[in-house]
């Protein structure tokens, strides 16, 4: 931008790829949770299996923004 000197451009596309970050679909996800008892002792653990990310990814990549 021709207004802004180095420093205030770098703050300013920073918070503009926030904001748009911010406006994308939110990544969804299955959680399965499991239980295991052996000698009366449980052992519980949760795994989360992502569904929809790769429209987020996609989109930063075109972007090119690094977060």
């Amino acid at each position: 931008m021709e207004f802004l000197d180095k420093d205030q451009f770098k703050l300013y596309n920073l918070i503009w790829q926030r904001f748009l970050i911010s406006q994308l679909a939110a990544m969804k996800y299955e959680q399965f949770e499991y239980i295991l008892e052996k000698d009366k002792i449980q052992y519980r653990g949760s795994i989360n299996k992502i569904i929809f990310l790769m429209v987020t990814i996609r989109y930063l990549k075109k972007k090119k923004i690094y977060l």
